[in-house]
């Protein structure tokens, strides 16, 4: 069983202790979408993209932050989201945009 919960006050508690640690707002970010809370999971992927746009999850990140725009019902930010991704990994989000923005 997933203790989604302790996981966020984990995440949470990391971000206090270093505000710059990119892999925390990743993963806090994940365990928001996890709970379905997407616009705190949006918040947070886009705060680790800013610290860090050259981070090796930065793409993973990306496709994370477009999927959150689409449970949140937002296709046309999840495109533009996904637009973006193409122009850095083509092959990971051909079939997203042929499928939801196209």
């Amino acid at each position: 069983m997933e203790d989604w919960s302790g996981a966020l006050v984990d995440f949470t508690a990391a971000i206090v202790l270093d505000s710059a640690y990119t892999e925390s707002y990743f993963s806090r970010g994940f365990v928001h979408w996890k709970m379905d809370e997407y616009e705190h999971a949006v918040e947070n992927f886009q705060r680790g993209l800013d610290l860090d746009p050259a981070h090796p999850a930065h793409e993973e990140a990306i496709l994370a932050c477009g999927l959150s725009f689409l449970e949140l019902d937002d296709t046309n930010k999840a495109c533009e989201i996904f637009h973006q991704l193409y122009r850095l990994n083509a092959e990971l989000a051909r079939d997203l945009l042929a499928e939801i923005c196209e």
